[in-house]
């Protein structure tokens, strides 16, 4: 595998952001996929408000994966962190995210917070990663990084 480039999210860059959210719903959220169809409109304007706050992972021209964040409640959060399948295990995730946690430091905060299904098969990854499990409601893992 050759090495992604990672830079900035572009308006070019919505349509295959909204591609990879739906590819997550699909794979790691089918529960809520329907719902998530349903309100799409509103999911890629979401996209659109965050692109200055969004990441993409580049390989041959191809996005691979993306990582945006937000205030929530003027709390910066997690908002998206998503690799294809073929392309995780690279180290992708990790440098996304840590472009997303230094936006978030230079914007004076010093903690983020991100929510992910309980059943995120990333979960090792963000604790390893420094993030700490405050709570599990059941559906989804309430993880907090602070530095």
């Amino acid at each position: 595998m050759s090495v992604p480039i990672h830079r900035k999210a572009t308006e070019a860059d919505l349509p295959v952001l909204l591609t990879l959210e739906e590819r997550y719903m699909a794979e790691l959220e089918p529960q809520h996929y329907e719902h998530w169809k349903a309100a799409e409109a509103a999911k890629k304007k979401m996209l659109a408000d965050h692109l200055p706050q969004t990441h993409v992972s580049v390989l041959a021209d191809q996005v691979v994966g993306f990582c945006s964040w937000g205030l929530v409640r003027e709390e910066p959060k997690i908002l998206h962190l998503y690799v294809m399948q073929d392309f995780r295990r690279y180290g992708i995730a990790a440098q996304l995210l840590a472009l997303a946690e230094e936006q978030v430091k230079r914007a004076g905060f010093n903690r983020c917070s991100y929510a992910p299904i309980s059943t995120h098969p990333a979960r090792t990854f963000l604790e390893q990663g420094g993030y700490k499990l405050v709570r599990e409601d059941g559906e989804r893992l309430h993880l907090l990084k602070t530095w």
